[in-house]
């Protein structure tokens, strides 16, 4: 895949491109709580979007996505409006952000190629931003931190409508081969850990339930459940600033105030919170059958308690949990749809998943799709 978008943009540039590799990311356990000042642990993996970029000498931003054979152009001397299409909008929401921060910039062409699944809960959006991000700053020498292009990232994401937190930019930029990021988004510290799977391994299970999290809202909405939460509790409790200063005994104490979607909200996002350390323990511990019950746990909450899974993710965590298999299954990612995240037991995981997909099938007419995957490292230029 490298060589052929090295080739490509050779044959469309005359020019040797910079070349750059943005990777796709996974939650082990934690979602929905970094916007909440909670505890998350996410990883980068082998799946990418890779970016050839150089410097074009002119005023303009020209970039072609070869997978969708489209492209956009971007004049930086009137760029007056959002472009048309998908994807389209982060770059120029990007191009924004920087203009409006003062940073000088100048015409370039960029080319990417890449095989993250789109809609499958990977932050295809996120590798667009930062891996975008990174090219720029990469080859007009702007010196801008790791940590800084997350924060940039993530406002592109906010500006075209979707109040994401901080951790999939965090993710794709920090992320290490092997390694887990057990981040703090209250004060965005974090430390590595090596989770050792032995006979196991994470494999991915797209139930070809395409989300569009900014186009349905349901996600800025339970933001907002969990933020108006946040205000009532504090009412009553004014050291309360986010859900992580919130207990179960002051939950508990709310109930009859806080409305139904205020009180299920906090609920996980409590307990969710609690589940991160205990997964953190047992990796240190090297105990996979509680990291198991625990991505168990996690999905039966982001279903029954913050309502954000689907009829098909369900089933398809059923039936994990009806293979002697797989110890752990959840749905991962922001919700509606997506991929669930199985630890399954590697000798058996053809036969199981194959099982399960044919059952999927039957049940929802839908064709579901396996992906193996290995815990990669962040951004990285790879010339």
């Amino acid at each position: 895949m490298i060589e052929k978008l090295e080739q490509s943009f050779r044959e469309r540039y005359n020019i040797k491109p910079t070349m750059l590799k943005s990777p796709a990311r996974i939650n082990l356990i934690g979602e929905h709580v970094d916007y909440c000042n909670g505890m998350v642990m996410p990883a980068a993996i082998d799946k990418k979007l890779l970016f050839a970029f150089a410097k074009n000498n002119s005023k303009v931003i020209n970039v072609i996505s070869e997978n969708y054979d489209n492209s956009f152009s971007f004049d930086l001397e009137n760029l007056s409006c959002y472009q048309e299409g998908s994807w389209g909008i982060y770059i120029q929401a990007i191009i924004e952000i920087l203009l409006e921060d003062g940073y000088n910039l100048e015409g370039l062409d960029c080319n990417m190629l890449g095989n993250i699944p789109i809609g499958a809960g990977l932050s295809s959006s996120a590798a667009l931003c930062c891996g975008f991000l990174s090219s720029i700053n990469n080859l007009f020498d702007f010196n801008i931190s790791a940590f800084e292009l997350g924060l940039i990232a993530q406002n592109a994401e906010v500006r075209i409508g979707l109040n994401c937190g901080l951790m999939d930019q965090y993710a794709v930029l920090f992320g290490k081969k092997n390694k887990f990021i057990h981040l703090d988004c209250r004060n965005l510290t974090h430390q590595y850990l090596e989770l050792d799977l032995g006979k196991y391994e994470l494999v991915l299970i797209d139930s070809k339930i395409e989300h569009d999290l900014k186009a349905d809202s349901f996600y800025n909405d339970k933001r907002k459940a969990c933020e108006s939460a946040v205000r009532v509790i504090a009412e009553n409790y004014p050291k309360v600033n986010s859900l992580r200063d919130v207990d179960n005994i002051i939950l508990q104490n709310m109930i009859n105030i806080l409305t139904f979607e205020e009180y299920s909200s906090a609920s996980y996002v409590i307990n969710e919170n609690k589940r991160v350390k205990e997964v953190a323990n047992a990796i240190i511990k090297n105990d996979l059958d509680t990291i198991g019950q625990k991505l168990f746990e996690t999905h039966q909450g982001l279903s029954k308690d913050f309502g954000v899974s689907t009829i098909e993710m369900d089933f398809l965590v059923d039936l994990a949990k009806t293979e002697e298999s797989i110890i752990g299954a959840r749905m991962m990612g922001g919700g509606f749809g997506g991929c669930t995240l199985n630890l399954i037991e590697s000798a058996n995981k053809e036969i199981v998943l194959n099982r399960m997909l044919k059952k999927y099938q039957t049940k929802t007419n839908i064709n579901a799709e396996i992906y193996y995957i290995a815990i990669d490292d962040g951004i990285q230029i790879l010339n």
